[in-house]
């Protein structure tokens, strides 16, 4: 396919595209700071071979002005239709909206009300053989990590991890809700594991662990099952955190030159760990954000209060893209061993956020539960593009 034909000048917005309103919390009446001030368009020069992380060089060029044109025909009626299960979560999303919510993106203005229309269009083209996407969408595209519309794409999965309701043996890592009636900062990841063990004895425990790792890629995934040795399977979600900046352990192995570029994926670290398990604390520790969960929910749920999707929900940042939003995607995928090889066409879903997901150029995708999620999760590390889904026509609202 031709990228040229297919995406020539479709709306591009600043590299801060959409700080929305009302999307965090205390910010129902943002300041007008919040707000981008510019829009640059682009114009898609002739299509570069991507290269082994996805990425392509030189194919846009920015002007001081934008111009919308063609929505991408990656919108077909099959991938709406693959995508119709997470439809459901992105509409209780909406529905949770008691009032109209306008958001600005420099000469672009849209409401809440819009992210529900564009739902109902795509629903409704399922049972419609002639839908044309140009007729009632416009596609805006997302800046990406280098304001040229490369957007880095991982994964995240529901782990499940060994457990027992009682500290002996093996098990010695506790599994903690949060500490509501804590007073004061938050103590750090070292403070509540290290040896001060700062939360010990306050009945926060919910169960034990055979390794601090197992806990760890649990608190980045968000939640996860936890199974004892009699075989009953409990799902801990999220509850909370300890306000502490979120810091990437891989980043830190790489600072460290502790390991390569290649070697930073889930199952590379743990076979570092392996080898290296007296280097275990030092690089947990040099992350001081810390997740709590809480137990009892039968489905995976994000941030949206809303079962996951496999392969269509996402984890955004909110301050870019609103919950509920509906995106169109060129995701990459790799091949078993994890190499990049082409990119897809997706209808993804704004259903969750995420600690270390930041920015209009990352997004995270749910990958599913235990091996088969982690598996296509650790793979899931390349470049794609996005686009925001909006109806045609805004400017005509009075």
């Amino acid at each position: 396919m031709n990228i040229k034909d297919t995406l020539t000048k479709i709306l591009l917005p600043s590299i801060a595209l959409l700080p929305l309103l009302g999307l965090l919390p205390g910010t129902s009446n943002p300041t007008e700071n919040s707000l981008v001030t510019d829009l640059s368009a682009f114009e898609i020069s002739e299509p570069d071979i991507p290269d082994y992380m996805g990425r392509t060089s030189g194919r846009l060029t920015f002007n001081d002005h934008f111009e919308a044109s063609e929505t991408p025909t990656g919108i077909s009626r099959g991938i709406i239709q693959e995508s119709k299960e997470a439809f459901r979560g992105t509409k209780k999303i909406l529905s949770r909206n008691q009032e109209t919510r306008n958001y600005k993106v420099g000469d672009l203005h849209f409401e809440s009300g819009d992210l529900d229309r564009v739902v109902s269009i795509l629903e409704g083209a399922i049972d419609r053989p002639d839908f044309d996407p140009n007729e009632s969408l416009q596609a805006y595209q997302i800046s990406g990590k280098d304001n040229r519309g490369q957007v880095y794409y991982t994964g995240y999965f529901a782990p499940v991890i060994a457990v027992s309701d009682k500290k002996e043996g093996v098990f010695q890592y506790p599994l903690y809700r949060f500490p509501s009636n804590w007073i004061g900062k938050m103590p750090t990841r070292e403070e509540i594991d290290g040896k001060q063990q700062m939360l010990e004895g306050l009945d926060l425990e919910i169960a034990y662990a055979r390794n601090p790792l197992d806990i760890y890629f649990m608190q980045v995934q968000g939640s996860g099952y936890i199974e004892f040795p009699d075989g009953r399977q409990e799902l801990l979600s999220y509850e909370g955190e300890n306000d502490r900046r979120y810091r990437s352990i891989g980043k830190y192995m790489l600072e460290k030159n502790y390991t390569t570029p290649d070697r930073v994926s889930i199952n590379s670290i743990k076979k570092f760990f392996k080898r290296n398990p007296d280097m275990v604390e030092e690089i947990l520790f040099a992350n001081p954000s810390y997740v709590f969960f809480k137990p009892g929910r039968k489905d995976v749920k994000g941030a949206g209060q809303v079962p996951l999707t496999k392969l269509h929900s996402i984890a955004v940042d909110p301050r870019y893209i609103p919950l509920g939003s509906v995106l169109l995607s060129k995701v990459p995928i790799a091949n078993k061993k994890g190499e990049f090889t082409h990119h897809e066409y997706r209808l993804l879903h704004a259903h969750d956020t995420g600690g270390a997901i930041k920015g209009p150029g990352r997004i995270d995708i749910y990958s599913g539960v235990g091996y088969q999620g982690k598996s296509l999760a650790s793979d899931t590390h390349h470049f794609g593009e996005l686009w925001l889904l909006l109806p045609k026509f805004l400017g005509n609202r009075p």
